[in-house]
């Protein structure tokens, strides 16, 4: 029999999400669920153990074996929610780590203020953040440590920015974490323009000019070890008065987050790297709710393809933007050469410039083309995309309507 994530976790199974809960017991006849138990949700259906409390079931995830929980048979009065009785994949890194939050929520955590279910979310992803900020500063060898560093920072500081209106938080901690995500800008930024410059080394016409510049960027890579910060103190998370029930706030910001997107959208180029980062914080918004709604995890795919094609259009944009630098680089490392030699140098000079200004324009061309290839592949794409976010989007903030009078 499948096992699902919920059954590893000790909270509510796939098939008992909180928009569900009461109407499938109501349904099946099945049992329901007797109270609170140190604060989880114990559920008292056939062929379910409260596998939170189960020492078998905590001494197969230290030693890794199977998990001894076996499900309950799946029928049509299941089937809620998007579930279909096979449990999602596991997710792996980062993401995966944000997708498991809602564990440390209880069962009725729709109902509950706002500012309390964001501040119990917030001191889980800061303590995700501290563990890949650890493993940055142990793992020299890892090319992906910054990266997710990055990554789970910017979910951190997601999650601080859209909760202000519901919790308080530590601002000094605040203004060393805005510190810290633009110290490490320049150096994940030099990433990026080195993917981008092996791109441009596979075209014929740049190929020479590439791998200059790739060579002069390696001598100008910024120095890693500028980068530091202290955890402690935290960010201290704690709710303000009379906030709304999560399950309220928490709709609200999807559905204003995915009107930002469809604006910034309608906008054309002008508007896509507005609508890129939008989409990244939604992506970073909703991530946490992943197990307790099946269509989350639809919807996270389809934010993270758009975001994906957006970022790779910013790139080439970013990169347009270098083009004055590169030519500076490429006259800087040629001049050397010619004026280290008596006399006017008229006719070598005029070649340095020259060549300077001919690799530059191919760089130009190279970009053009394939901003413009690309951008007729994401218009094509966009409909489509747009209309299944959307779809998404409302059957979420429809469950979440559902599941909170549920929940009480």
């Amino acid at each position: 029999m499948p096992t699902s994530r919920a059954c590893r976790s000790g909270r509510w199974p796939d098939s008992e999400r909180p928009a569900a809960r009461v109407r499938t017991a109501q349904r099946t006849g099945g049992g329901g669920w007797d109270g609170t138990r140190n604060g989880t949700w114990r559920q008292v259906f056939d062929g379910w153990r409260p596998v939170g409390h189960d020492r078998r079931y905590r001494m197969e995830r230290r030693t890794g074996m199977s998990n001894p929980c076996r499900e309950r048979p799946v029928g049509d009065s299941f089937r809620v929610a998007g579930w279909t009785g096979v449990p999602p994949r596991t997710p792996e890194g980062s993401m995966g780590q944000a997708k498991k939050h809602a564990r440390q929520l209880d069962a009725d955590f729709l109902t509950q203020p706002a500012g309390e279910i964001a501040a119990v979310l917030i001191r889980a992803q800061q303590a995700v953040f501290r563990r890949a900020w650890a493993h940055y500063l142990e793992a020299a060898d890892d090319p992906e440590a910054l990266h997710d560093l990055r990554v789970e920072l910017r979910r951190l500081r997601v999650w601080l920015r859209l909760s202000r209106d519901v919790v308080r938080t530590r601002k000094s901690t605040r203004r060393r974490l805005k510190a810290l995500a633009r110290s490490s800008s320049p150096m994940r930024d030099h990433e990026v323009m080195l993917e981008l410059l092996d791109r441009v080394a596979k075209d014929a016409d740049c190929a020479d000019v590439a791998a200059r510049i790739r060579r002069l960027a390696d001598e100008r890579q910024p120095v890693v070890g500028d980068l530091a910060f202290d955890v402690k103190p935290g960010l201290k998370p704690r709710a303000r008065k009379g906030t709304v029930p999560f399950g309220r706030w928490f709709a609200s910001q999807v559905s204003m987050m995915t009107e930002h997107i469809e604006r910034d959208l309608s906008a054309g180029r002008s508007g896509f790297h507005a609508a890129r980062i939008q989409v990244k914080h939604l992506r970073y918004l909703i991530e946490p709710m992943d197990e307790p709604f099946a269509v989350v995890e639809p919807m996270l795919a389809d934010l993270k393809t758009i975001q994906d094609w957006l970022g790779d259009l910013h790139d080439l944009v970013v990169f347009r933007a270098h083009l004055a630098d590169y030519a500076g680089w490429l006259l800087t490392d040629a001049l050397p050469a010619p004026l280290a030699r008596p006399g006017k140098q008229a006719r070598p000079l005029s070649q340095t410039f020259t060549g300077v200004r001919d690799d530059t324009i191919r760089l130009s061309a190279w970009q053009d083309a394939q901003f413009e290839v690309m951008w007729r592949d994401w218009e094509a794409r966009r409909p489509a995309s747009e209309k299944r976010l959307y779809t998404a989007r409302n059957r979420l903030i429809g469950e979440l309507e559902k599941a909170a009078p549920a929940a009480n």
